[in-house]
């Protein structure tokens, strides 16, 4: 067989071997990323044996959603006063949502800082009231990394153009090596 074919075939085998040995990501043992229509605000809840709420921090807002714990179903109108710290907050039902939003910008502001925030709730609907506390943990924001370990994407590109560029001088080495084979034959 011509050696430069031999060399050839190696060379792709090998890329074949380096393409399927990737590994970068999750094949079932691990959480996939969030898709692009899933929120990845943070979230939080609470619960009582009245009660059950769940809050969403979205761009300089917070959203709740209160239920009746036992049964699921909305509770719609009731009054909401949220504390942090030193600071409190009312929150405004919205019929036509359905939900209830904190508007207050210094304490949403507080309550979006990295950190973890204890926050307590007091519901009020009808003639049952009852306090709800929970813990708010926020993440600090992803650090920005340039490097291909940050950027799967980019290294995987850097591994291909490495490989093309090795196989490429393996194929140059059998070249120049079948030219100097074929030059001592014919001297």
């Amino acid at each position: 067989m011509n050696p430069l074919i031999h060399a050839g075939l190696l060379c792709l085998a090998i890329a074949a071997g380096a393409a399927g040995a990737h590994g970068d990501e999750p094949h079932g043992d691990a959480p996939h990323a969030p898709s692009p229509a899933m929120s990845t605000d943070p979230r939080f809840e609470a619960a009582t044996e009245l009660f059950e709420v769940v809050g969403r921090l979205d761009d300089g807002t917070l959203t709740l959603w209160l239920n009746r714990f036992a049964t699921g179903e909305p509770v719609a109108g009731a009054a909401i006063e949220l504390e942090l710290d030193t600071l409190k907050a009312l929150a405004r039902y919205r019929a036509e949502r359905g939900d209830y939003l904190v508007e207050d910008a210094a304490f949403v502001a507080a309550l979006a800082t990295p950190g973890q925030h204890a926050l307590v709730l007091t519901v009020t609907a009808g003639e049952d009231a009852d306090l709800l506390d929970t813990t708010v943990a926020i993440a600090p924001p992803p650090a920005a990394d340039a490097g291909a370990a940050g950027n799967p994407a980019r290294g995987r590109l850097a591994g291909g153009a490495l490989l093309a560029l090795a196989t490429a001088a393996g194929l140059v080495f059998v070249w120049r090596r079948r030219q100097s084979i074929t030059r001592e034959r014919t001297a």
